[in-house]
C-alpha cells in the first residue's frame, strides 16, 4: 500500500523531535517545518531513514543541521539558497537553545556566515531579548536574505570579516532592525485588539515573511523565547 505524502511528512517531523530529544535540542514546529521544506524535494521516506540512522549515534548537543543530514542522503550539493535557509534555522534555533549568556555555544553552532549576519544585523544580545514567537516568520525571512547574501558575498570573495563581538550589541543592520520593530508594532497592535475586544486589523505583508507552508508555532502573545533549562 502506498503511504500517503502526509504520512511521510508526520514521519519525518517524527524522525526530527526523535533526534531533538536524543540530543536535547529544544526543537519548535518552525524549525522542524524549515526541515521539512529543505529535505522533501530529496524524498522524504530517505530523509527519514537517514534521521532514524543519525539518532542511532545521537548524543547531547548534537544536533544535526540541514547540511549534515543531506550530506549523510548523499545531496552534497546545496543551493546558496538551501545553505541560507539552513543559517537561518541555526540562528533561530540558537535563541531558544543558548539564550544570551551562551554565545560561545550558539557561535559555534551557526558557523562563519551565521556569525556574520549577527553581527552585522541586530547583534547577539539584542536578538536574544528582541525576538519573541509572533515575530520568527518575519525575522526568519529577513536573516535567510541576509545570508544569502553573504554567501554569495563569500563566494565572490567579498565578504568582510565579521566584527568582533567585544560588541555584543551589533550594528544594528537596518533591515533586520526593521524586522524586529515591524514585528513588535504588529505583536502590540493586536495585544490592544484583543484587550479592548475588537478584532485586530490585518497584519499586511510585514509578517509574511516566512517560508511557504510553514508550520510556525502557535501564537504566545508575544512571550519571548525561553532557553532550555
Amino acid at each position: 500500500m502506498q503511504v500517503s505524502k502526509q504520512k511521510q511528512e508526520d514521519d519525518v517531523i517524527n524522525a526530527l523531535f526523535i533526534i531533538a530529544e536524543l540530543t536535547q535540542f529544544n526543537l519548535s514546529k518552525t524549525i522542524a517545518a524549515l526541515y521539512l521544506e529543505s529535505l522533501r524535494v530529496y524524498g522524504l521516506e530517505c530523509a527519514k531513514a537517514t534521521i532514524m540512522g543519525l539518532a542511532k549515534s545521537a548524543k547531547p548537543g548534537r544536533w544535526p543541521s540541514i547540511s549534515d543530514i543531506l550530506e549523510k542522503m548523499g545531496r552534497l550539493e546545496l543551493t546558496d539558497e538551501s545553505k541560507a535557509v539552513d543559517v537561518a534555522a541555526r540562528i533561530i534555533g540558537a535563541v531558544g537553545n543558548f539564550g544570551r549568556h551562551n554565545w560561545e555555544q550558539a557561535r559555534s553552532h551557526i558557523g562563519e556566515i551565521g556569525e556574520y549576519v549577527v553581527a552585522n544585523g541586530h547583534g547577539w544580545i539584542s536578538l536574544c531579548d528582541g525576538l519573541t514567537n509572533d515575530q520568527i516568520p518575519t525575522v526568519r525571512a529577513q536573516i535567510r536574505e541576509q545570508a544569502l547574501a553573504a554567501i554569495r558575498k563569500q563566494k565572490n570573495g567579498t565578504l568582510d570579516r565579521a566584527p568582533k563581538f567585544n560588541e555584543l550589541e551589533g550594528n544594528a543592520n537596518p533591515s533586520l532592525q526593521r524586522a524586529l520593530d515591524i514585528a513588535s508594532d504588529q505583536t502590540e497592535k493586536v495585544e490592544a485588539g484583543r484587550d479592548s475586544g475588537k478584532r485586530p486589523a490585518s497584519l499586511g505583508p510585514a509578517m509574511a515573511g516566512g517560508t511557504t507552508g510553514s508550520a510556525g508555532p502557535p501564537s504566545t502573545g508575544g512571550r519571548r523565547i525561553r532557553r532550555r533549562r
